[in-house]
């Protein structure tokens, strides 16, 4: 991996991508203009744009995992929300169910709600298995959206400082 990314750093690999994208027709001058600002890229990457690249890519990959677990904790939720209408406890159903349309934070709220309400009937609601489950989910998914804000604000420095240098040329 380390000669891979030596070589595309040095290669004119990047470049190549750039005339095959002016034959397509797109407008490479404008992406050459923000790369040259951004990564103070001149034909070939600095040891700083690969490591602005690599803590990027960190971050967003935080961010996607925290969006893909956000589907299933989600269908956690509307699971709860079905399972308490199935008990019998209507108004803690109404109430997840409101907060499930609830354009904004009031997911989020029903979803915290949720942990709790399940936690204290998890008998009652025989759903002990679920509960496991669906909090280490909820608990993953905070920790991964945690740790996309933190990558996100932090600077080049503290990267180095905490991670080290990555892609190692």
């Amino acid at each position: 991996m380390r000669n891979f990314f030596g070589w595309f750093a040095n290669s004119g690999a990047v470049g190549l991508l750039f005339e095959f994208a002016a034959e397509r027709g797109t407008a490479p001058e404008r992406v050459r203009r923000r790369l040259v600002h951004e990564f103070r890229w001149d034909g070939i990457m600095k040891a700083e744009s690969i490591e602005l690249i690599t803590k990027s890519g960190w971050a967003y990959g935080f961010l996607i995992a925290f969006l893909q677990l956000s589907v299933f904790v989600m269908a956690g939720y509307l699971w709860l929300t079905v399972r308490a209408f199935r008990r019998g406890d209507t108004a803690v159903g109404i109430l997840f169910a409101a907060l499930w349309l609830l354009i904004g934070g009031g997911w989020l709220a029903g979803v915290l709600l949720g942990l709790v309400f399940g936690w204290v009937w998890v008998r009652r609601w025989n759903a002990l298995p679920f509960m496991i489950v669906w909090s280490i989910l909820v608990v993953l998914a905070i920790g991964n959206f945690a740790l996309a804000g933190v990558m996100m604000k932090m600077s080049l420095d503290d990267w180095r400082a905490y991670f080290g240098w990555l892609p190692a040329l």
